[in-house]
């Protein structure tokens, strides 16, 4: 597999892929995944390793002010010094402002003509729901702020080339744009996720099954990195630290007591090593850096208990000081604020 130039992946004793979820890749724990630099340079000598020890990190002294998450067909807000918990309105995937004074969410239904999926804006001070006008009957769905919460990424249909695509929205206008589609990845990629920003908010981490793109706001592609041998499924979710040493995603791998199980993994690039963070006690998917990038928080479930329900948990980046932070709760977001 080739990626920008003569830097190189190899990939070794792949199963096939087989469909779970729609979307599931269960795939051979045994690969030679090979980094050099968060650029997508790969190194030809370096091991894919598991359960590695890693240097001890504390836990990081900047937790969230608040977090957003669903429960049900309903969006929270918890405040994490006060305890304070108070649900706010029906809707999917929020998404609270870096400020912690909005919440994006999704409102509408999967693949209905009438009433597509589409992004709405609560003000939590008043409590008043903006629609985007510029939006109205347009598939709109899984939105993502910035950094710095000047721009909202989301994925869309670019009805003109018949193509999955990225739009990009100004919240304050309601202006936005496509800036790529799905065939401008390749022919023979397929649907792809959107992840999250990039450190500076100039670029978008975008994945199909097989390939994690960098794309720039500008819509021009900066590095692809094959991926198809990690496991992944629908709800993986990648972002990359603000150093770009690490690479945090979520895949399946194999345990004694359940061949599939879902772990947060991080790549990195000192070590060349994937490093695997949650214990094999809980599924653990959709990661994301908690503020000072010593922790993370994610969904997580606990096998064997209350199968069916997941919680908000959080763990440092060195696997310890595994926590639960909201029981029943899922899509979760935070603001420093």
């Amino acid at each position: 597999m080739i990626m920008r130039g003569d830097e190189i992946m190899t990939l070794r004793r792949m199963r096939e892929m087989m469909p779970m979820y729609a979307r599931r890749l269960v795939l051979s724990a045994t690969a030679t995944l090979i980094v050099t630099s968060f650029t997508g340079c790969l190194h030809p000598r370096a091991a894919y390793l598991t359960n590695v020890t890693v240097q001890h990190l504390t836990l990081p002294d900047a937790a969230p002010g608040k977090i957003c998450f669903a429960r049900g067909d309903f969006i929270y807000l918890k405040e994490l010094v006060s305890g304070k918990e108070v649900r706010l309105l029906k809707g999917q995937s929020p998404q609270i402002s870096p400020d912690g004074k909005k919440v994006l969410f999704m409102s509408g239904e999967s693949n209905d003509a009438i009433n597509p999926w589409r992004i709405r804006l609560l003000d939590l001070a008043s409590k008043q729901v903006r629609e985007f006008t510029t939006l109205v009957g347009r598939d709109a769905s899984s939105p993502r702020w910035s950094i710095d919460g000047s721009k909202i990424a989301f994925e869309t249909v670019d009805s003109n080339r018949g193509s999955g695509a990225i739009g990009l929205l100004d919240p304050l206008t309601g202006e936005w744009k496509i800036i790529f589609t799905r065939v401008d990845l390749g022919p023979s990629e397929g649907t792809f996720t959107l992840d999250s920003w990039g450190p500076g908010d100039q670029s978008i981490l975008v994945h199909t099954l097989e390939h994690l793109y960098e794309v720039s706001v500008t819509g021009k592609l900066a590095w692809q990195m094959p991926i198809a041998d990690l496991g992944i499924d629908s709800e993986t979710r990648f972002s990359l630290s603000s150093d770009k040493k690490y690479l945090l995603f979520d895949s399946t791998i194999d345990t004694k007591e359940r061949p599939v199980n879902s772990a947060v993994k991080m790549l990195d690039v000192s070590t060349r090593q994937v490093i695997t963070v949650t214990p094999d006690t809980v599924e653990a998917r959709t990661p994301t850096w908690l503020p000072t990038e010593k922790a993370i928080m994610f969904k997580c479930m606990k096998r064997f208990d209350h199968p069916h329900q997941s919680n908000i948990c959080t763990i440092g980046s060195d696997g310890k000081d595994l926590s639960v932070l909201v029981k029943d709760a899922q899509q979760v977001s935070y603001s420093g604020q």
